[in-house]
């Protein structure tokens, strides 16, 4: 088999992670991977390397515009010449452009779909596209999580919306000397705890209500330290907002890091503040990590935090987030035990074997019924018109 996964672009990401774990947990199965981005590469992004040193392809077809005539074409040709045999898409652009072209070379289709809703200033004509294209060519529509499934069920009410949890390979604890130097490195002469949020900032990840948390924590615990790892837009917004909270010396933007799993391992505590998800890798990340975890309750982040591995806050309520961060790092004896209750949970429930097996489940369905209606169209060869482009 042939499978290619079409996706956005391959900067730093949820839904760009995914990639790589699909890449690593997918090696052992007998096919043939490509990853294709409708973005040019990034010199400063290892991801494409990454995934690469697992054996698949990375291809690129970047284009003057979303619709560019170019690039569909030069995407059709390629697919049927390279002889792919499964195209499963990613995020706003490809689930316009992947069953467009998917129709046009003959090739069945799955697509997933991320979150809940779109970022705010979002095109709408660009979601009207996604919905139209998805609804005419795709054969199989996938949600990440229960709450994506019932957000999206209004644009698709007439097809089924399987949810394939979002997953994550198993992360190791640091050596006790690598966690020792690079906790040191990030509290800056400062003794912990030491907190961490991981994300694009966006006005999505509510880094605002976390920043005016933190300010509230100052006084009962001085030597705390929040980073964030995530490039963005908001980057100097966030900034200038940490320093007239007086947070200087308390929070830390790191901009974008390939090494989030080391910089997880040297953490106490993971934070997540964000207005809307669907199921954030990112959590799931700081749970495979041993991490403890304070999370806006939001999209699928209630199904995946128990009491027992954190806590469950509403989101935009700066204090209530700080109520809950008070209380973790008040009994900081019981963080190690949650931290490895949530561990066990994401490592059961969310690995990433199982995730790929369920997501070749639905690749053999589509190539199934796309046989079947191969051979209706054989017997009847009205039925196989292509529609007109």
């Amino acid at each position: 088999m042939h499978l290619v996964q079409l996706i956005d672009s391959l900067r730093w990401g949820g839904a760009q992670v995914l990639m790589l774990t699909f890449a690593q947990a997918s090696q052992a199965k007998n096919i043939r991977l490509t990853i294709i981005s409708l973005a040019p590469p990034y010199s400063d992004v290892p991801l494409a390397e990454e995934i690469q040193a697992c054996g698949a392809q990375v291809r690129y077809f970047p284009g003057g515009g979303l619709l560019d005539l170019n690039r569909l074409r030069n995407l059709r040709r390629y697919l049927i010449a390279e002889e792919v045999d499964v195209m499963h898409t990613h995020l706003t652009y490809s689930n316009i452009i992947g069953p467009w072209v998917g129709k046009r070379a003959k090739i069945p289709l799955v697509a997933s779909l991320h979150n809940e809703r779109y970022k705010e200033g979002d095109n709408s004509v660009r979601r009207s596209l996604e919905t139209f294209s998805l609804r005419l060519w795709a054969g199989r529509i996938l949600t990440v999580g229960h709450a994506v499934q019932h957000a999206q069920r209004e644009r698709f009410p007439n097809r089924p919306l399987p949810v394939v949890p979002n997953a994550v390979p198993p992360i190791p604890d640091l050596p006790p000397a690598e966690r020792f130097s690079l906790r040191a490195n990030l509290l800056q002469g400062k003794t912990g705890p030491l907190l961490i949020s991981v994300g694009q900032l966006i006005h999505q990840k509510g880094y605002e209500v976390l920043l005016e948390a933190m300010k509230m924590l100052r006084a009962e615990f001085p030597e705390s330290v929040l980073v964030v790892a995530g490039g963005g837009e908001y980057r100097s917004h966030l900034e200038d907002l940490a320093s007239s909270l007086d947070l200087t010396g308390r929070v830390y933007f790191l901009g974008k890091r390939d090494d989030v799993p080391r910089l997880l391992g040297a953490a106490d505590l993971y934070v997540n503040s964000s207005h809307w998800e669907g199921l954030p890798l990112s959590v799931l990340e700081a749970m495979s990590a041993g991490l403890p975890v304070v999370a806006t309750e939001v999209g699928d982040v209630p199904r995946v935090l128990s009491p027992q591995a954190g806590r469950l806050v509403p989101p935009g309520e700066p204090d209530a987030l700080a109520e809950a961060v008070r209380e973790m790092l008040s009994a900081s004896d019981s963080l190690p035990q949650m931290g490895q209750a949530a561990r066990k949970h994401v490592r059961q429930h969310y690995g990433a074997q199982a995730w790929v097996e369920e997501l070749f489940k639905h690749y053999q369905e589509v190539l199934e019924t796309a046989s079947q209606e191969r051979g209706s169209f054989a017997k009847h060869p009205e039925r196989a018109e292509e529609p007109r482009s």
